[in-house]
């Protein structure tokens, strides 16, 4: 048994015709002029999208008048995505359900003050230098630069065999 989706392409159509701020640019597309980033593919209207790293994926642009219904219908799919200007109308009906709530993880880190850098791969990928002078000169005492060194241990082998090895 074939399962009908009541959001069939001659359904999104004919809201799309009724919509006062997508029936200009279908008017536009069917006089054959371009609009960046939309397409007429089988009298709906479609965006491209194309984002990092994947292949480019059209999306049927949503009448306002549909979203509500549409939003109810598939928010729950593992599949589903969210693209458009209703952004705000999907994050509160999103809040809105409990379901969401319950089972759906945030798919960002949450925000914080220090955002760590990664440790580096080998030796002297990551170096700080701190540039400080003219430094005063003293008659008693020679200049001093201060090294700070915080892999001490790494050095620690060293220090080891010139005590041993020295007179």
């Amino acid at each position: 048994m074939a399962v009908i989706s009541p959001f069939d392409s001659t359904t999104i159509q004919q809201h799309q015709l009724k919509d006062t701020n997508i029936k200009p640019l279908y008017d536009k597309l069917t006089d054959g002029d371009h609009i960046k980033s939309l397409e007429l593919q089988n009298g709906v209207i479609h965006k491209n999208i194309q984002r990092r790293g994947r292949a480019k994926s059209k999306l049927a642009l949503i009448p306002t008048s549909m979203v509500k219904s549409l939003l109810e219908a598939y928010h729950g799919s593992s599949t589903s995505d969210i693209i458009g200007q209703e952004c705000i109308t999907i994050k509160q009906h999103v809040l809105s359900c409990t379901k969401c709530q319950q089972f759906k993880l945030s798919r960002t880190r949450p925000t914080g003050r220090l955002q760590p850098i990664e440790p580096p791969t080998g030796v002297l990928d990551l170096m700080g230098l701190d540039f400080i002078g003219p430094l005063p000169s003293s008659v008693a005492v020679g200049t001093y630069v201060n090294e700070q060194q915080s892999d001490w241990d790494d050095y620690l082998p060293f220090v080891t065999f010139a005590y041993n090895t020295s007179k």
